[in-house]
């Protein structure tokens, strides 16, 4: 595991962006002598990583209490995800989550904005490569 620092500079303001390498090798005699992971245990890492920043960055989308849906909804709002990473264009990809953001609030009370059903899909992205395999 590695990790870079980079500062960079934007028009009005600097930012920090942090990443973190887990080094793997598909070679079993050269990963012995360089103590390196498999790709399976490298990718592993990296999603754990990942799921634990997301929970520091967003802790308040993993509070909430869960939405009770009615399977049709439900089932919308699978078709939906798969539609929102499929589409390339950015606009088209706001229209999709807009169209789930007006459904879901019809069956939650609290407040829900577009930034939280596309958070919603991105957190489902894993289920959606598990239903890739």
């Amino acid at each position: 595991m590695s990790t870079t620092v980079r500062l960079i500079k934007r028009e009005q303001c600097y930012g920090v962006r942090v990443s973190t390498f887990f080094y793997f090798d598909d070679n079993a005699g050269r990963r012995s002598i360089n103590q390196r992971l498999t790709p399976e245990q490298a990718l592993e890492q990296a999603k754990l990583l990942a799921r634990g920043e997301r929970a520091r960055v967003c802790p308040r989308m993993i509070k909430r209490a869960p939405i009770e849906l009615p399977p049709k909804v439900a089932r919308a709002f699978v078709k939906d995800r798969r539609a929102f990473f499929a589409e390339r264009d950015v606009i088209k990809q706001d229209e999709i989550a807009a169209r789930q953001l007006h459904a879901l609030r019809e069956h939650y009370t609290g407040k829900l904005r577009l930034m939280d059903i596309k958070m919603m899909f991105s957190m489902m992205m894993d289920d959606l490569e598990k239903e890739a395999d």
